[in-house]
């Protein structure tokens, strides 16, 4: 099989996965604390992982918590965010992986029509073209992005890049979230290395359990964006970052003059406190549809086994690595 032919494998088996993830929603179980399986029976234990990788999205190259202080400097311009992996270089070849983000947002295609481009994580082994999603759920976009490699030769670092449009009438208090989603059906999200051995199923296991925030591992914004901007107090605990614009009264309350003296200084703490307070007032989670925030984490002792382990990829995996191998055998 060429290389063409290879690539054309992948971007019909990504369309199939994102098509097969449209009643996956509806199938999440108690046992999947928002959407994460505590443990991924038959498909490895988290809690026997020896690679540990962390899933991470960075807006602007500024970490997943950005808070711009005026609308004016971010209303109608374009976001480079970043998915990123640590702690897993060397071990990892197939992934299948959705990003959602709030529909508010616009996905800005790369100069190749992809709406997201690879990055240097992934540069040795080859990606299919990253798909938009329609089956995100209400109040959200997405788009799917894979990859398959004949070694374990995906690094740490930047596996992907995307441009997201905020939208121009953005205004102060403004919250924009954005996800790394676990997504299951007939094609499961997946990240795993080239044997689909107890190794790597358990690896699998932990990213989607420990390695992306959710009930398992609950994300809350930072108390000193919580205090600029009120409805940061109540982001949905499952999401994985978040654009924000900083309220008017916290803005007001920060640009007070400079305390001069005692008095001066127990005024301004006073009008932060009041600021603060009232972050728990205000809720704008547009992310409270999601399926994910329903859930809770199964308290059942994991499983040990991982007979079944080869049928977690299945519907991506197994698929791109029978690709490989004819590739082989036709070289």
């Amino acid at each position: 099989m060429n290389k063409n032919s290879l690539k054309k494998a992948m971007s019909a088996l990504a369309v199939a996965a994102v098509a097969a993830s449209a009643s996956s929603v509806a199938a999440l179980a108690a046992d999947y604390p928002d959407g994460q399986k505590t443990d991924l029976t038959n498909y490895g234990t988290a809690a026997n992982a020896t690679v540990k990788p962390v899933l991470t999205i960075s807006v602007d190259g500024k970490g997943n918590e950005v808070v711009y202080d005026d609308a004016a400097d971010i209303a109608g311009k374009t976001i480079t965010c970043s998915l990123d992996v640590s702690g897993a270089a060397g071990k990892y070849a197939s992934t299948g992986l959705h990003v959602f983000f709030d529909s508010r947002l616009e996905l800005v295609p790369n100069s190749k029509g992809a709406v997201a481009t690879k990055g240097a994580a992934i540069e040795d082994i080859m990606p299919s073209k990253p798909k938009a999603d329609p089956t995100a759920p209400e109040g959200f976009s997405g788009f799917f992005v894979a990859t398959a490699g004949e070694a374990d030769d995906g690094q740490d670092g930047t596996m992907w890049t995307f441009d997201l449009k905020v939208p121009a009438d953005a205004k102060k208090g403004d919250v924009f979230p954005i996800d790394i989603i676990y997504r299951n059906e007939s094609a499961e999200d997946i990240f795993i290395n080239k044997a689909v051995d107890e190794t790597g199923c358990n690896m699998q296991a932990y990213t989607f359990v420990s390695g992306i925030y959710n009930s398992a591992r609950p994300f809350a914004a930072s108390s000193a964006n919580a205090a600029k901007v009120a409805a940061l107090a109540n982001i949905d605990t499952t999401m994985d970052a978040y654009i924000a614009i900083a309220d008017e009264v916290a803005t007001e309350t920060t640009s007070e003059a400079p305390a001069t003296t005692t008095s001066e200084a127990a005024s301004t703490t006073a009008k932060a406190g009041s600021t603060t307070a009232k972050a728990g007032s205000t809720t704008t989670k547009a992310g409270s549809t999601t399926t994910k925030a329903s859930t809770t984490a199964k308290a059942d002792a994991p499983k040990t086994g991982v007979a079944g382990c080869g049928v977690a990829v299945a519907g991506l995996a197994v698929a791109l690595g029978t690709a490989f191998v004819l590739r082989k055998k036709e070289d």
